[in-house]
């Protein structure tokens, strides 16, 4: 049974979710809000390619976008999702 466990938490999602439901519900979810925060900074400081201003912007929204629904998919916390949506 442990080796199950240990293979599903070998994944970044599964361990984001045992993380926060059984391993350290205190401070978790935080630490989740604060990785996901790091990594949308680091998103919008990257240079996208393309012909368009516009092109750019859309194509870094649309990574946010992505990173803020792995987040929801983890912690089920509406405040802490308009957090890294604003």
């Amino acid at each position: 049974m442990l080796d199950i466990v240990l293979k599903l938490a070998a994944k970044k999602e599964n361990y984001d979710f045992l993380m926060v439901n059984y391993l350290d519900k205190k401070e978790g979810e935080m630490d989740l809000f604060k990785e996901a925060k790091e990594d949308i900074d680091c998103l919008c400081d990257k240079r996208y390619k393309d012909y368009a201003e516009e092109m750019k912007l859309a194509n870094l929204m649309s990574t946010c976008v992505k990173r803020i629904n792995e987040f929801t998919k983890v912690s089920k916390n509406k405040k802490l999702e308009a957090d890294l949506i604003l």
